[in-house]
Formats: C-alpha cells, structure tokens, sequence
C-alpha cells in the first residue's frame, strides 16, 4: 500500500476516477437530455483534476512550481464553475 501511495498511483486512479465521471455524466445527458450539460462540467472536473494533479506532484517529489501550476488549474476550474453557476441561466 505504501508503494500504492508514493508512487503516485493514487492519484492516476483518481485521475481516471474523474473522466471516467465526466464521460458518464456526459453520456447521460446526450440519451436523456436530463442532468448537467458537458459544457456544464467543464470547471467542476478541471478543479478536481488540478487537485489530483498537485497531490500527484507531491506525491513523486515534483518541484513546487509544479504543484503551483496543478492548484492554479484548480483555481481556474473552480473559478468557471462558479461563473456557470451564477452567471448562465438554467434550463427551466
């Protein structure tokens, strides 16, 4: 389990984890046309993979530029997400 950890394997399987989500949300959407639009997703699946990535940086030891340039990425996801969700109308 620790090599599980330290190698930064975790943080592929969240990877995968994620737009393994995004594929299936997405899916759901284009046959039902019910739940969150892809382009909808976009911002909430970009923040959870900056995280993931700046754990993964930490995790093998990366530099900290690194692990800055992951968690602004989640910056920038978080922050559209936000915008999406206040700024553009939902579908009623």
């Amino acid at each position: 389990m620790d090599e599980f950890f330290s190698s930064g394997m975790v943080a592929i399987l969240l990877l995968a984890l994620l737009a393994s989500e995004g594929i299936v949300l997405a899916l759901i959407f284009q046959r039902t046309g019910s739940g969150i639009a892809p382009r909808h997703q976009i911002g909430s699946l970009a923040a959870g993979a900056g995280l993931t990535l700046a754990l993964l940086a930490a995790l093998v030891g990366a530099h900290w530029p690194w692990i800055a340039l992951a968690l602004v990425v989640s910056l920038a996801g978080h922050t559209c997400d936000l915008y999406v969700r206040w700024m553009v109308p939902a579908k009623k």
